[in-house]
């Protein structure tokens, strides 16, 4: 007799670009970085136009720092992590849902010279993202 042990998994896998450049933050003696990465879904609107996916990125310590350093508005990345749900009251008493992927992994896509970091990329670059 055989016994088959499944278990649950939360994980997220996402390939896209970068809509922004990472914002960084320090959350206690923690390092946080946020960015937000665009998706294309492989059908078309009932207009015929793409349908674009914008997906929060959480990114903790030693990869935000990766982050700040290596990402920038328009990066093509593969990214990886868990799903998180929550949610907040703001000013006026509304409850806000946020969905973001906490991330445990991201790796670079594209050229080598297409990945630079924010400080090396040309700054007027206007790229649909």
């Amino acid at each position: 007799m055989q016994i088959l042990l499944i278990m649950s998994t939360n994980i997220a896998f996402l390939h896209g670009n970068l809509g922004k450049d990472p914002k960084i933050k320090t959350v206690g003696d923690k390092k946080v970085a946020s960015f937000s990465i665009a998706t294309t879904r492989s059908y078309k609107d009932k207009d015929g136009n793409k349908i674009t996916d914008w997906h929060n990125i959480l990114v903790w310590e030693k990869l935000a720092e990766f982050a700040e350093k290596y990402l920038s508005k328009g990066s093509e990345v593969i990214v990886s992590g868990e799903i998180q749900y929550r949610n907040y009251e703001n000013k006026e008493g509304q409850k806000i849902y946020i969905t973001e992927i906490i991330c445990s992994r991201f790796d670079f896509i594209g050229k080598k010279d297409e990945t630079k970091s924010a400080k090396e990329a040309t700054p007027n670059e206007d790229l649909p993202f």
